[in-house]
């Protein structure tokens, strides 16, 4: 809103002009998210290119995807196809002792099995109302309802799963996934290379 006041005749008429600037704030909004992706992508990327420490990588990839993401969990599971399970080899947020101990399985009732299946993002709105998996035991016991979780390429073999989730429901956007599997492309180079 803006105002201006003119004195005619003695009299003070004012005028008041309003704009809209929804679309505006919603474009800058949009930039503001998409700086914010690109500087952890780029955080990462500078040290995932001279390091040869992986696991250091991924703990750092898990903690930049909670802050950027503002999702409470996030974390790397390592696929161990002998044992037909996923280990939670990187984590934030997760219960202590689960990181480097907790296994998920392989199979399609879970959501790192269906996304390893079907070989592309996986993003869950309700947790309690997704019909394509069952509500795995790792996620129910820490209350979460809302997640995203794509394949970690190294090469021609796959690692394993890089998965962000939230305890209140959220529909993640195709940035937010994208920005998920860039994260997920960068741990997969390094991996391959080491």
């Amino acid at each position: 809103l803006s105002v201006n006041s003119i004195v005619s005749d003695g009299k003070t008429w004012f005028l008041g002009i309003v704009r809209d600037i929804t679309q505006r704030k919603k474009a800058e909004d949009k930039l503001q998210v998409h700086a914010k992706h690109r500087g952890a992508i780029n955080k990462l990327s500078q040290i995932a290119l001279p390091g040869d420490n992986v696991q250091e990588l991924m703990d750092l990839a898990v903690h930049l995807l909670s802050r950027t993401l503002k999702a409470e969990y996030c974390k790397v599971l390592k696929y161990i196809p002998e044992e037909h399970a996923f280990l939670l080899q990187a984590g934030w947020g997760w219960k202590k002792g689960l990181v480097g101990k907790a296994r998920v399985s392989d199979g399609m009732e879970s959501q790192a099995g269906y996304t390893l299946r079907s070989n592309r993002p996986v993003v869950v709105k309700d947790l309690n109302r997704e019909a394509r998996f069952s509500n795995p035991k790792l996620l129910l016991d820490q209350g979460i309802i809302s997640g995203m979780s794509v394949v970690i390429h190294a090469g021609a073999q796959i690692f394993g799963i890089l998965s962000a989730h939230t305890k209140e429901m959220r529909v993640f956007s195709h940035e937010e996934v994208n920005f998920l599997q860039s994260m997920a492309d960068i741990l997969g180079s390094a991996i391959e290379r080491k």
